[in-house]
């Protein structure tokens, strides 16, 4: 009987003991918080000696509070640091390139520049006149776009040629024989300027050997260099300012002119 008395005594202690380790949120298993406020994820706010337990994480249901209470912490943190960073830098605009540049000259030409006469006389639409020594005019070959260079003047079937050469001279590859690409020391585009591919053209043929195929020989009138420089660095320096980011209203989509 003493026996039985002292075993009962002892279980009767350890369930005890349970119990109240399960309500002091320190070393116990996890049971009601006993003191306290309510903290979202936290568990309690820990007090007293019991606060200690919580805090070191001695029983599993501290451990559980100190580390919901350390990854809310740490969230809120993280979200702090994002939210407390250094604001994105916007990207510029892409570097300008060839083929964006030749466009933006092509919008820039005007029809009214290309076919005016200067003070001698002649205008850059009348290099399509210029003769060779053996094969007529540019326009006899050229009228086409023969050799990447369009050359065209007059009427043919109620078409305004000349209307048709500029139009052409403002597209790839037409446009080249009239301005060129530069670029910098890294190999990127950095400016237009004027080609003088058909006054180079001119003086190259002068020079061709008998037998040797090259462009027929033909007659530049400097007067024409003079004008197609003009129009060229005129489009170039409106290009420059900004003036023209839009097609030209005279660019010659609705003119019936003739020549």
């Amino acid at each position: 009987m003493i026996s039985r008395a002292i075993s009962v005594a002892f279980v009767g202690s350890l369930l005890v003991g349970a119990w109240a380790g399960c309500g002091d949120g320190g070393g116990g298993g996890g049971g009601l918080p006993s003191s306290g406020p309510y903290t979202p994820g936290g568990g309690t706010t820990p007090t007293g000696s019991s606060g200690g337990d919580a805090s070191t994480g001695s029983g599993s249901g501290g451990a559980v509070a100190s580390s919901s209470s350390g990854s809310s912490g740490g969230s809120s943190g993280s979200s702090g640091s994002s939210s407390g960073g250094a604001v994105p830098v916007e990207a510029g605009p892409p570097p300008l390139t060839l083929d964006t540049a030749l466009a933006q000259f092509a919008a820039c030409m005007s029809y009214s520049a290309f076919t005016s006469n200067g003070p001698n006389g002649v205008s850059a639409a009348d290099v399509a006149k210029s003769q060779t020594t053996d094969y007529g005019d540019c326009n006899a070959c050229h009228n086409q776009g023969d050799g990447g260079f369009w050359a065209s003047y007059g009427t043919v079937q109620g078409q305004n040629m000349t209307q048709v050469m500029f139009n052409e001279t403002q597209v790839f590859p037409y446009i080249a024989k009239w301005v060129s690409g530069t670029v910098d020391t890294n190999g990127n585009f950095k400016d237009l300027v004027p080609s003088n591919a058909i006054a180079n053209q001119a003086s190259l043929s002068s020079q061709c050997m008998a037998g040797t195929p090259c462009h027929p020989k033909f007659q530049l009138d400097p007067n024409v260099v003079t004008a197609i420089n003009t129009f060229v660095t005129n489009t170039i320096t409106a290009w420059h300012a900004g003036t023209c980011s839009q097609q030209s209203t005279d660019a010659g989509a609705t003119d019936s002119g003739t020549d």
